[in-house]
């Protein structure tokens, strides 16, 4: 243990004491900032972990217990589908992870601790003190303090549809409640207000929306300062260039359509007179096959008379 990290007076309310290997599952911004104070303080052994590096880390460090920071299924299938994740990878996503810390914690039952902490991150009021730190000390206050973005209740309601719908998504969920530990100020239960959720939603789209035309209108009001006379006749001969230019450029165009014209009819009067060319040799070459029969016939009638 290190003595020089603030240790929470009630022993009892530690699941662990620092330093200790820490682990994200499905991290957000919040969490990482919660492990940068942690390894700040030096309450860390290593950098934080994902999911498939926990095992080997455990045994490099027999030591050290493992806290995995994770929350609510709902929450998680939640904060990927606002990433632009679709419904159902988010919930097999969540899924394979969570089965994942699971298997890793019937392993190591007293090594690792899952802590179900809020989706934003970290200002439970005894999450410092669970870590084995003293809630009063600065690293504490600064733990407490760290933000919680709010979820789209919309896309809440559509993760919690979405869990409603899977019966191992529910046996995964009250696996995970009994074997971790739940930090959140408001524990999630219940259903979320559907009316409500669409309410805000609609207030959010209407608000973006006048946003974006007060934006607008403001950006119509913008005028470009007057340029001084030479610029101004510079930037007129180079309009007249460009005019030139691209008037010589429409002729050019025109140009080199009507030859691709020409060479279009060009080809297909050939292709005609290859017919008519082709249609005239089967032609003569039927006259000489009539011709030579008809000079065969001649000869043999001659012959026929001479005996």
């Amino acid at each position: 243990m290190d003595a020089s990290l603030p240790q929470v007076q009630k022993a009892h309310q530690a699941l662990t004491v620092p330093p200790f290997l820490i682990c994200q599952s499905f991290p957000t911004a919040a969490q990482r900032a919660l492990v940068a104070l942690l390894d700040k303080a030096g309450a860390l052994v290593g950098p934080g972990l994902c999911v498939p590096q926990a095992g080997e880390a455990l045994v490099q460090n027999p030591d050290c217990d493992l806290v995995v920071l994770t929350y609510c299924a709902r929450n998680a299938v939640a904060d990927a589908m606002s990433e632009g994740t679709l419904a159902e990878h988010a919930l097999a996503q969540w899924m394979t992870e969570t089965g994942a810390l699971l298997s890793l914690w019937r392993q190591n039952r007293r090594r690792v601790i899952l802590l179900q902490i809020d989706s934003g991150g970290t200002q439970s009021a005894d999450l410092a003190a669970r870590l084995g730190l003293d809630p009063n000390s600065a690293l504490g206050r600064e733990i407490a303090a760290l933000p919680t973005p709010a979820q789209d209740p919309v896309i809440l309601c559509l993760a919690e549809l979405v869990l409603m719908q899977s019966a191992e998504a529910h046996a995964l969920c009250a696996d995970f409640a009994a074997a971790g530990h739940d930090l959140t100020p408001n524990p999630v239960s219940g259903s979320v207000n559907v009316a409500a959720a669409a309410a805000l939603y609609a207030a959010q789209q209407r608000g973006a929306r006048m946003q974006g035309e007060r934006a607008t209108h403001d950006a119509d009001q913008i005028r470009v300062p007057e340029l001084p006379q030479e610029e101004q006749q510079d930037a007129a001969s180079l309009l007249r260039q460009q005019e030139l230019l691209m008037t010589q450029l429409r002729a050019g165009q025109a140009g080199l359509e009507t030859l691709y014209l020409r060479h279009r009819k060009a080809e297909a009067d050939n292709a005609a007179l290859r017919a008519e060319l082709g249609q005239a040799r089967q032609r003569l070459a039927g006259v000489r096959r009539w011709t030579h029969d008809f000079l065969r016939r001649l000869r043999l009638a001659a012959g026929r008379k001479g005996d």
